[in-house]
C-alpha cells in the first residue's frame, strides 16, 4: 500500500483533482451515493485509476478522507472530506473545494501566460550584461587605455557597477527568501504566523484567506447541528490545516475562560477585521450561521476579482522593466562606440 501511495502522490495532477471533484459532485447531486458515483467514473479513461483506488480504500474500511488523504489529493480537499463525515453535506463540500481550486489552477495557468515569455527575456539581459560585463568591457577598457582615454569609460563603468550589485542585491534577495521558507517551514506555527505578520503584503492575502477558509469549515459544523464548542473542537482536531487548527486551539481557550466567541476572536490578528465584526453580530442576532455562509461567498468573489486585477497589473510591470533592460543594453553597446567615433 506503501508504494501505491508514494506512485499516486507523484502522479495524481491539480487538473485531474478537479476533473474527479467535477464528476463525483455532479453524481452526487443527483442522488447517486458516493460507490455508485465511483461505479460510474471508472467508465471514464482519465478517472477510471482514481476512482478504483479510492473504491479500494473505502472497501478495506478506511474513512473518506483518509482515502482522498492516500491519494494525495490537495490538504483543503482532505480537510472538509473529514468534515463531511459530521456535517453530512458531501457534495457542498465538494463543490467549495473545487470552487478553491479552481481558483488556484487558473492563478497558476494566467501567471505563467502572463510571465513565460517576460521571465524569457529577462533571462536572456542577464545573460547578455554577463557577456558584456566580462568580455567587452575589459576589451573597451583595454582599447581606451591604449589611446590615453583613461576618463572615457566613466558613464559605462558607472553602469556595470549598478548593475553588478543589482544583481548581487537580487540574489541577496533570493537566498534571504530561501531562508526564510526554510525556517518557517521547521518552526512552530505560531513562529510562521510571526513571521509572515512582518510582511505586508503576504500578511493581507494570508489573513483572507485564513478567514475565509476558517469561516466556511464553522459555518459547514454549525449547519449540520453541531454546537459552537463542537465545532471548533472539530477543527482542532484535523491535522491537514495546521493554521486553522492553532486559530481554534485558540479561540478554545478564551472560550474556556467564560469569554464570548467575538471575545475570544477580538484580539487576534490573524482574523480580518470583517469577519470578527460579523461574529460579534452573528452573537447579537442569533444570525452566525447564515453570516458565516454569506461571508464565504462574498471573500470567494472578491479573491477572485483581485486575482484578474492582479494578473492585469503584473503583465505591464514586466514588460517595463523588460523595456529598461533593453535600453540599458542599448546605452552599454552604443555609448563606448560613441566615444571611440570622438576621438578617430
Amino acid at each position: 500500500m506503501l508504494m501505491a501511495i508514494l506512485v499516486n502522490r507523484r502522479k495524481l495532477s491539480m487538473s485531474l483533482q478537479l476533473a474527479f471533484l467535477s464528476r463525483l459532485t455532479k453524481l452526487l447531486n443527483q442522488n447517486y451515493t458516493i460507490r455508485q458515483s465511483l461505479e460510474f467514473m471508472r467508465f471514464d479513461p482519465q478517472l477510471k485509476s482514481t476512482a478504483s483506488q479510492l473504491t479500494v480504500y473505502l472497501q478495506k474500511g478506511h474513512t473518506i478522507h483518509r482515502c482522498f488523504n492516500y491519494l494525495a489529493f490537495h490538504p483543503i480537499v482532505i480537510t472538509f472530506m473529514n468534515f463531511s463525515k459530521e456535517s453530512g453535506q458531501l457534495s457542498q463540500h465538494l463543490s467549495y473545494c473545487q470552487r478553491l481550486l479552481i481558483m488556484k489552477l487558473n492563478l497558476q495557468k494566467k501567471l505563467m501566460n502572463v510571465l513565460k515569455y517576460p521571465m524569457l527575456l529577462i533571462f536572456v539581459c542577464i545573460v547578455i550584461f554577463s557577456v558584456i560585463n566580462m568580455y567587452l568591457f575589459p576589451s573597451l577598457s583595454r582599447t581606451f587605455e591604449s589611446l590615453n582615454q583613461h576618463n572615457s569609460l566613466w558613464f559605462f563603468k558607472i553602469m556595470i557597477r549598478f548593475i553588478n550589485i543589482s544583481f548581487m542585491m537580487f540574489g541577496l534577495l533570493l537566498m534571504t527568501s530561501l531562508v526564510i521558507y526554510i525556517i518557517t517551514k521547521r518552526t512552530t506555527i505560531h513562529k510562521r504566523l510571526t513571521i509572515m505578520k512582518q510582511i505586508p503584503i503576504v500578511n493581507k492575502v494570508f489573513r483572507r484567506l485564513l478567514s475565509l477558509q476558517f469561516a466556511y469549515q464553522l459555518y459547514a459544523l454549525l449547519i449540520s447541528g453541531k454546537n459552537l464548542q463542537e465545532s471548533l473542537k472539530l477543527i482542532k482536531t484535523q491535522h491537514y490545516m495546521p493554521y486553522q487548527q492553532y486559530l481554534a486551539n485558540l479561540i478554545l481557550k478564551q472560550l474556556a475562560i467564560g469569554k464570548s466567541f467575538y471575545e475570544s476572536v477580538m484580539n487576534i490578528e490573524y482574523i480580518q477585521d470583517e469577519l470578527k465584526w460579523l461574529i460579534k453580530r452573528g452573537e447579537e442576532t442569533c444570525t452566525l450561521t447564515d453570516d458565516l455562509q454569506h461571508y464565504t461567498e462574498l471573500m470567494l468573489d472578491h479573491l477572485e476579482e483581485k486575482m484578474k486585477t492582479f494578473i492585469l497589473r503584473i503583465q505591464p510591470i514586466f514588460y517595463i522593466i523588460i523595456g529598461l533592460l533593453i535600453l540599458t543594453i542599448y546605452m552599454l553597446t552604443l555609448f563606448p562606440i560613441y566615444q571611440l567615433m570622438k576621438q578617430i
